[in-house]
């Protein structure tokens, strides 16, 4: 699709821009623990679903990547309350044991009956970078990784289209960014400012169907991690959930249920 985007997408990935297409995790709260340090704990949250490993272990994380199909927007592509509604999925480190987030991945946006999909990377809390336009069902692989000195790299790799790929690198001071997870995630970007939870509505989705997990080396399941749901605003039914891990912890899927 390349990288120059039509007028009225380029008006839209600046309102998201304005805010962060890849927040912290928020509003988590604990639904069970497993028995074994290294097994997987269930949580909610109100923007994120998927998987984190988390640093209960003692781990730092240096390298996180995942591959997915780009899930196709389902059912008819509108507006939800007359908002623009949004998916992002992303492989990244930090954000959901500390407050930053170096991430790469991929968004799906619905805008007044149009739908389209671009890739784009995030050093929060700065500004979402949305890097080009993407295939609605291209094959994606994204990595996160740092030289644990507070250099970043931040790749998207789109096997379908490569030239919409891209890699950058970044730095973060090592007192900032704390490397003390990693994550697979589907979430609903922050702000809207005009729903009850402050997220912009999920554009629905085909099952998101992460594969080829890795994060330092080794697979999700290695490490204590997270199964992670995400929640409405008062947490009455979920929007997305996360099923078990498989291919001995290295896929997983998101199922969309509800845009808000």
């Amino acid at each position: 699709m390349g990288s120059q985007m039509a007028t009225g997408k380029a008006l839209v990935l600046r309102e998201l821009e304005s805010g962060k297409i890849g927040d912290p995790a928020k509003g988590v709260r604990a639904l069970g623990h497993a028995g074994s340090p290294s097994a997987t704990s269930y949580y909610e949250s109100l923007n994120w679903a998927g998987y984190a490993d988390n640093d209960s272990g003692g781990a730092k994380y240096t390298y996180a990547a995942g591959s997915w199909k780009q899930p196709a927007i389902t059912k008819k592509c509108k507006t939800v309350s007359g908002l623009l509604a949004v998916t992002s999925t992303w492989v990244g480190l930090d954000g959901w044991t500390d407050k930053t987030v170096e991430q790469a991945g991929t968004t799906n946006v619905c805008d007044d009956g149009t739908a389209f999909a671009f890739d784009w990377y995030e050093m929060y809390p700065a500004g979402s970078v949305g890097v080009s336009g993407i295939g609605a069902t291209d094959s994606i692989t994204a990595v996160t990784s740092t030289n644990g000195a507070g250099q970043y790299t931040l790749t998207v790799e789109d096997s379908t289209n490569p030239s919409d790929g891209f890699s950058v690198d970044e730095t973060c001071s090592t007192s900032t960014c704390l490397d003390s997870s990693a994550e697979w995630i589907s979430e609903a970007p922050c702000c809207s400012g005009e729903t009850s939870s402050g997220f912009y509505p999920l554009a629905p989705f085909k099952t998101w169907k992460l594969e080829k997990a890795s994060s330092n080396g080794n697979t999700i399941s290695f490490y204590p991690n997270d199964n992670i749901i995400e929640g409405n605003y008062d947490y009455a039914y979920p929007l997305q959930t996360t099923g078990s891990l498989g291919g001995k912890g290295t896929k997983f899927e998101v199922t969309y249920k509800a845009s808000d």
